[in-house]
């Protein structure tokens, strides 16, 4: 599945009113053009490329602490591992927040800029922990696997 496809799965899969944020990343990008948005029912927030990876979780966090509706993150697995001891902050204040990463074992921003130059990818392709298992040691649920990016 590419990230196009995946957007749009994570569009499919999320009904009513909610609030997107997005990690720092090319999946910011096919969020901002792919998602279905609408204007105070379904809303993005985002660091349009100004932020920080890593940036996505404690942004969905400030957002779930001041909205009731439902917060959807979508991450970078690069971001999500830099994210992963924010997990305990959302389970201690029991937010509502779904968590979807899009994992393609690499920082793929940077990949592309590097494939652009004609560089060697150094430390910008990586095997990805099991997130799921993360987020169960933490106790918190865990869904299902929409597809691979």
């Amino acid at each position: 599945m590419n990230m196009a496809d995946a957007i749009r799965a994570i569009d499919a899969a999320v009904v009513g009113p909610c609030v997107f944020v997005t990690g720092v990343g090319s999946h910011q990008q096919w969020a901002a053009r792919l998602l279905t948005l609408d204007y105070p029912k379904r809303m993005l927030i985002s660091s349009c490329g100004h932020g920080t990876m890593g940036s996505g979780l404690p942004m969905a966090i400030g957002v779930a602490l001041t909205r009731d509706d439902p917060v959807v993150l979508i991450n970078g697995d690069g971001s999500m591992c830099m994210d992963s001891m924010h997990l305990i902050t959302a389970k201690e204040h029991n937010l509502n927040i779904k968590v979807f990463v899009l994992d393609n074992s690499c920082g793929g921003i940077v990949k592309q800029f590097e494939d652009l130059k004609g560089y060697k990818h150094i430390a910008t392709e990586w095997p990805s922990p099991d997130f799921a298992m993360i987020a169960a040691a933490q106790g918190l649920g865990v869904g299902r696997t929409i597809g691979q990016t």
